[in-house]
């Protein structure tokens, strides 16, 4: 049975979606999620369709993207779907309606994140109905958080910094404006820079990162920029860190915006 099957699956790859809780006076207010899990991740489930007419061990592997903002989870379907829901400590309650072929699967999904955010196991009950006959179903699955981009940084940035360097007699303050326009192939990163020319570096989910030395006289100074993406792909935050061979230390928080591509 296609239509359900292809449901159901879609469904449990849709891991961290929509939440459902209950509640009452006396609950105790959610914790705090425990792991940072946006990124893609790829997951395997094995479902067990046989009430459906199908097979009991209906296997399947696919990658979702997970977006997280604090304990809100978005997830993006390998079909461009958008599923909400949330996390609490390190588990994420999924539960919701998917159309896929005619059909309308709902499923109760809990997942167990590990505590290095970085894997998954889980549980899928579903019910799913073409609208003349329904049939229902368990799943179990796993996953993990791969190094695959999250998403196309390719464009040119307009990068808004405000700095603070110490060289052991104060801080010194400077905002200022540069930009950037960054290439993107695959995981492989590079920036077109107004002050320090080409960079090479890489993006794992939404997270572009630049390690560079620069040498300045007789001084070397030694930087790391990180770029955190934003889901929307239009708008940015970072930091800049830095330290030189005669004692220096500075840092600069970053925000941009897309301004071409």
């Amino acid at each position: 049975m296609n239509a359900l099957q292809s449901t159901s699956a879609l469904l449990v790859l849709a891991t961290l979606s929509i939440g459902c809780s209950k509640s009452s006076s006396s609950a105790v207010a959610p914790a705090p999620p425990a792991a940072n899990i946006a990124g893609v991740w790829e997951t395997t489930t094995v479902c067990d369709e046989s009430n459906c007419g199908g097979s009991p061990n209906d296997t399947s592997t696919d990658k979702i993207t997970v977006i997280q903002e604090g304990s809100k989870i978005t997830v993006r379907l390998d079909d461009g779907q958008l599923l909400e829901g949330s996390m609490s400590g390190l588990t994420v309650a999924v539960g919701g309606t998917v159309n896929e072929g005619g059909a309308q699967t709902t499923s109760n999904i809990r997942l167990d994140i590990s505590e290095d955010g970085r894997s998954l196991t889980g549980t899928d009950n579903w019910t799913s109905t073409d609208g003349t006959s329904s049939c229902s179903g368990s799943c179990t699955l796993t996953g993990s958080l791969t190094d695959d981009p999250a998403l196309d940084a390719t464009g040119t940035w307009e990068l808004s910094l405000d700095c603070n360097e110490d060289c052991g007699s104060g801080q010194q303050f400077e905002s200022f404006m540069e930009t950037w326009t960054l290439a993107q192939s695959g995981g492989d990163v590079t920036a077109e820079t107004q002050e320090d020319g080409t960079l090479d570096g890489t993006i794992v989910g939404f997270t572009v990162k630049f390690v560079f030395a620069r040498q300045q006289g007789n001084v070397t100074e030694t930087a790391t920029v990180v770029l955190q993406i934003n889901a929307n792909n239009q708008t940015l935050t970072g930091t800049w860190n830095w330290i030189t061979t005669d004692g220096c230390t500075g840092a600069c928080t970053i925000t941009g915006e897309r301004v071409i591509g």
